[in-house]
């Protein structure tokens, strides 16, 4: 009676572990055009993508619109922007072109549940580069749900 609970509980587990694996895969991945999708950009800002849309004719090119909101309170110039974004298997790719004329590029990985870190640098001081992650805003565009 123990080796067949023992039996049973095993197989169990077995067929859990598979289940999560083959959720967790992913062969593409495409932007949420829903709500407005936040970025998490070092620690005191927020960058808020909406009105994400595919480029015409493509599925893993994107534009949308950006907003800036510095979390500490201190007002910041960036204001909004227009994004472009790319995705290419598990590398995503953004640029960012601000109201205050600096251009942001946000160079990140794509997690198997389709989270996604980074860093970005703005083109006028490439050398300084920040990390930023963000969840929620990719889903999976072969079908299978994330875990």
């Amino acid at each position: 009676m123990i080796r067949r609970i023992l039996t049973l509980g095993c197989l169990t587990l077995t067929v859990l572990v598979l289940s999560a694996a083959t959720r967790a895969q992913c062969n593409g991945w495409r932007m949420s055009s829903g709500q407005a999708q936040p970025i998490a950009q070092g620690k005191k800002a927020q960058i808020y993508l909406s009105a994400i849309k595919p480029k015409k004719g493509s599925t893993t090119d994107y534009k949308a619109t950006a907003e800036y909101v510095d979390t500490t309170g201190v007002s910041s110039n960036f204001g909004e922007g227009k994004a472009e974004a790319a995705i290419t298997g598990k590398d995503f790719h953004m640029k960012i072109s601000w109201s205050n004329k600096e251009v942001g590029i946000y160079d990140g990985k794509i997690a198997p549940n389709g989270r996604m870190n980074g860093t970005v640098y703005s083109v006028s001081s490439p050398n300084t580069k920040v990390s930023w992650s963000a969840r929620g805003l990719l889903e999976c565009s072969s079908g299978r749900p994330r875990s």
